[in-house]
């Protein structure tokens, strides 16, 4: 809903005497701040993400300026975050964001790129960027991941099938990359287990690994602790899964319509 200062939830928010310590917003209109509610609620938030249809303009650095306790920032939403204002955001340690570049990088300041960069500059204590990828421009998604090799710990690509050649070559530039570890990798829909063994053996921090697919791994990473699989057809048996040895916790979905998407026939020693 709109962000008035007399309806809810801004209203609820004002009135309440509670402290609270995350907000989400699906919808945000940017050209009405409410300086009063940013304020108030600014001074104990630690969480804040921005999703679906927030509409920002040039205001963002503005509203971010507000929330002085800010620890976790999500950005699930196209944004433009340019210099004209100062924004500081000195306890923010992990960003979560969308990357979502059009178009080829090129020599003016990078266009979209730039926004990024701009961004994570408002941090200097940042140390986690985990990159929602959605982006057509795989050379501007490896040249971010050049410039900030250290902070990047978790990828999620949202990939479709045709996708896979752009995505095997992003995948092999990654292997390339030593300065990045990896504690979390996500991708929609893959097969090419050849080049996700290479990867996973490059990982050695890799703790949770997702991804859609048909086939299910046979080597045995001991570093992940958190598997999930979307898998496109029945499962007859994990009796082969030495993967799954070291597993904290194991969720399978099965594609729709199946009835029997899979048996266990080996006790699993997962946690959960």
């Amino acid at each position: 809903c709109e962000l008035a200062i007399n309806v809810p939830p801004v209203s609820v928010f004002m009135c309440s005497e509670r402290k609270f310590s995350s907000l989400t917003l699906g919808y945000f209109d940017c050209d009405k701040p409410i300086d009063k509610f940013w304020l108030q609620i600014g001074q104990s938030i630690e969480y804040l993400e921005f999703n679906g249809f927030c509409d920002f303009g040039i205001y963002l650095p503005v509203v971010l300026n507000r929330f002085t306790e800010l620890k976790t920032l999500k950005l699930d939403v196209d944004f433009e975050f340019g210099t004209e204002f100062e924004c500081k955001l000195p306890k923010v340690e992990k960003l979560i964001l969308t990357f979502n570049v059009h178009g080829p990088c090129d020599d003016d300041e990078n266009g979209h790129l730039k926004q990024y960069e701009n961004l994570i500059a408002t941090m200097p204590n940042l140390k986690y960027i985990e990159l929602l990828v959605y982006t057509g421009s795989y050379d501007a998604l490896v040249q971010f991941l050049v410039r900030y090799p250290t902070k990047i710990k978790a990828l999620t690509f949202q990939m479709l099938p045709d996708d896979t050649a752009a995505l095997v070559n992003t995948l092999k530039c990654i292997i390339k990359m030593n300065k990045i570890q990896l504690d979390k990798l996500c991708i929609t829909y893959f097969n090419n287990w050849q080049i996700l063994d290479e990867l996973l053996e490059k990982e050695k921090f890799l703790r949770h690994l997702d991804i859609g697919t048909s086939t299910f791994p046979a080597k045995k990473y001991p570093s992940i602790e958190r598997f999930e699989i979307s898998i496109n057809k029945s499962v007859n048996t994990f009796e082969q899964l030495a993967f799954l040895e070291n597993l904290e916790t194991l969720i399978v979905l099965g594609s729709y319509g199946e009835t029997n998407c899979f048996f266990g026939h080996k006790k699993i020693n997962c946690l959960s």
